[in-house]
């Protein structure tokens, strides 16, 4: 049902996205949709072969965005660690966090 161009074209993408190379991964989901609308047109007027084609084609952009987000979120969780250990590394932060206890 899928042409084989179309499946290497998937494994490129998947491959770009799980190894979070960002620059590939454009040119990846480019060339996928190019591929799959030139297959779309040649599909027959059958709505079940095109319902199956679109429903997989939905689910792939749908894996990509979604990883795309938990590596997005990843990349936040990372700088806001960075951005809270940055106030104990910087000089006189020690002094600043210091507690004090008047008794």
């Amino acid at each position: 049902m899928i042409p084989s161009d179309l499946t290497d074209c998937e494994a490129t993408l998947r491959r770009a996205v799980v190894e979070q190379r960002f620059s590939a991964m454009e040119a990846a989901i480019e060339s996928y949709c190019e591929l799959a609308n030139a297959h779309l047109s040649t599909l027959t007027a059958d709505p079940a072969m095109r319902s199956a084609f679109l429903k997989h084609l939905v689910g792939v952009l749908e894996w990509a965005h979604l990883m795309l987000r938990v590596a997005r979120m990843g990349y936040a969780d990372q700088l806001n660690s960075l951005r809270l250990t940055r106030r104990y590394l910087t000089p006189g932060a020690a002094q600043q966090q210091a507690v004090r206890m008047d008794g």
